[in-house]
This record gives C-alpha cells, sequence and structure tokens, in this order.
C-alpha cells in the first residue's frame, strides 16, 4: 500500500506539474500576443457624388472600435495640399462624442463639421487624405488609421482642364483649329455642350450657341469643338464650353464641367524671318546687325542688351 500511495502522490505531484507549466506557458503565449487593434476601417466605397440625382450620393465609412475612444480626424485636400481639419476637434455621431465599442458610421457630413473654416474654400469636388484616431477616454490606448476619399462630378475632365485656359485659333491654318475635350461620365447619360462668351467689359455671359454630344455609357470619352460646326461662328474673345450630362435613367440631377477658352482667329504670330544667325557687334570685319521681319500685327517688346550696340527692326506691310 505504501508503494501505491507513493505512485498516487507522485501521479499527483506531475499532474499540478504540468498544470502549473501549461498556466503559466498560456500566461506568457497571452502576454506576447499583441492587443486587438484600437481602430479599423471597413470596405467602403471610396468615391462619391452628392449631386441629387441618387446615384453614388453619400460617403458612407465604417470606423470599428475595439474599446470605447475618443475618435478625431485629418483631412489634407490632396490638390491643393491644404490641411483642412486638424485632429482637435472629436467627432461626434448621434450626439454623442465617446463612442462605444463597435462600429459606427462616418459620414462626409460628420468630417465636414470638424474643418477649419478659415481654410475650406468651400468647393469640395477633389480627393482628400483622411487620418482618423482613435484614442481611450485614459489615454492608454491610441490607434490611427488613413484612407483616401474623392468627392466627384457626374463629368469629371481629364488633367484639371477646368482650371487651365485653352487656347484654339480657328484659322483654317491647320494648327489649333479645334479643342479636344477629355472627360468622364459617372453613368449612361444623354450629353450636349453650351458655348458661352464672356465680355471682358461688361463681365457678362451670353449663350452663343448649343450642342448635342450624344447618348454616352459610363467612363471615358472625347468630344471635339470646332467653331465652324455650331449655328454662329464665334469671333475673337473669351469662352467657357460646358459639358452638361443628363442620366438615361430618371434621376433628377445633372453633371457639367466647364471648360475656359479664348478664341483666336488671328493666331499663331507671324513666323520670324531673319537674315543673319550670327552678330559680330565688336568689330568692323563682320555683319553687326540683324534684320527682323514681323507680321503688321505683331507687336514687340524690345529690351536691348547692353553688349548690342545696333539692331535694325522692319515690318512688312
Amino acid at each position: 500500500m505504501f508503494r501505491r500511495a507513493a505512485i498516487a502522490v507522485c501521479g499527483a505531484v506531475l499532474l499540478v506539474g504540468s498544470a502549473l507549466s501549461l498556466a503559466t506557458a498560456e500566461a506568457s503565449n497571452s502576454h506576447d500576443r499583441a492587443p486587438a487593434p484600437l481602430l479599423k476601417l471597413g470596405k467602403f466605397r471610396h468615391d462619391f457624388s452628392p449631386n441629387k440625382d441618387g446615384f453614388h450620393e453619400k460617403l458612407n465609412i465604417p470606423v470599428t472600435l475595439g474599446r470605447r475612444a475618443f475618435l478625431t480626424v485629418r483631412v489634407v485636400d490632396l490638390d491643393t495640399k491644404t490641411v483642412l481639419a486638424h485632429p482637435g476637434q472629436v467627432i461626434c455621431l448621434g450626439g454623442k462624442c465617446r463612442l462605444a465599442r463597435g462600429t459606427h458610421t462616418v459620414r462626409w457630413s460628420d468630417i465636414v463639421h470638424v474643418f477649419d473654416r478659415g481654410s475650406y474654400a468651400g468647393d469640395p469636388r477633389g480627393s482628400y487624405r483622411l487620418t482618423f484616431r482613435a484614442s481611450t477616454p485614459s489615454g492608454d490606448r491610441r490607434d490611427t488609421a488613413r484612407t483616401v476619399v474623392t468627392w466627384r462630378d457626374p463629368v469629371d475632365l481629364d488633367n484639371d482642364a477646368e482650371h487651365t485656359i485653352h487656347f484654339i485659333s480657328p484659322n483654317g491654318d491647320g494648327r489649333q483649329d479645334r479643342l479636344r475635350v477629355g472627360y468622364d461620365v459617372e453613368q449612361a447619360s444623354r450629353v450636349r455642350a453650351v458655348i458661352s462668351n464672356t465680355s471682358l467689359q461688361t463681365r457678362e455671359t451670353t449663350v452663343v450657341d448649343r450642342l448635342r454630344v450624344g447618348r454616352q455609357v459610363a467612363g471615358h470619352h472625347t468630344w471635339t469643338w470646332s467653331p465652324e460646326q455650331g449655328s454662329a461662328r464665334p469671333a475673337d474673345g473669351y469662352y467657357s464650353v460646358t459639358l452638361i450630362a443628363v442620366p438615361l435613367a430618371q434621376r433628377p440631377g445633372k453633371g457639367r464641367a466647364t471648360v475656359p477658352v479664348r478664341v483666336d482667329t488671328v493666331a499663331p504670330d507671324a513666323t520670324t524671318k531673319y537674315t543673319r544667325t550670327t552678330v559680330y557687334p565688336a568689330t568692323t570685319l563682320f555683319t553687326d546687325e540683324i534684320r527682323l521681319k514681323f507680321g503688321k500685327d505683331v507687336v514687340i517688346p524690345l529690351s536691348m542688351h547692353p553688349s548690342v550696340e545696333r539692331m535694325a527692326l522692319s515690318s512688312v506691310p
């Protein structure tokens, strides 16, 4: 019996030792395991187009918090590199600023609410980098998540064309006689173009022509405007070409984008002609002047360099 008792005692000691070693290993593993993230962004559509046509109107960002926390956001306009919101103001959802553990939906209106009004120009179209930061009320945990969102117009021009004045010279010489516009439409639409003239004296804008572009599917397209194809050939001046897309679906909204254009039927300027390509003003053994001929419509401001002793200009009739 003594032997059986000794064996039982040894077995109990081994079981206790195994349990202690397992508990120690589990404790060690739980200690080494990284804590669950405090902040995580779910999947969502990164581009939106709130033009009240019912198509991709809203930006809904699912934000998951591992613990109760405060949420802030830093917003950078990627087009202008302007910081629109610093992470100093807390995003409040449903009247609550200390958000509970779980998944919350952050909308564009919630983000705009914390914008620095001095930096926000009021033109929302463009791409923005959002940096969300979550911190627990005690401040012992912090986490960060980044994403990029884009506010799109139903008609988006290529290469920010609406901020560049395009030159067109429909004088029949085959150079810059037409304006080629590249753009994207968000959904299948009926597209038309409106040509308007802006008076430099009165600043008034007058519609001079309306052109049909036609039905187009969603995606990228190009359209070429030649002043000869309209009902009235425009004179020299400043114009705007506005592309308007009306969805084929029964939606109330419209998309539009405008390209500024300058029409100059005289340009390009006359080609410069010269008699010599080399000038030697410091000697009498070589030619020391150059003769230039320009068209009568060209005005040239001259800035004489100190090393040039004489320059003769003549204008051809």
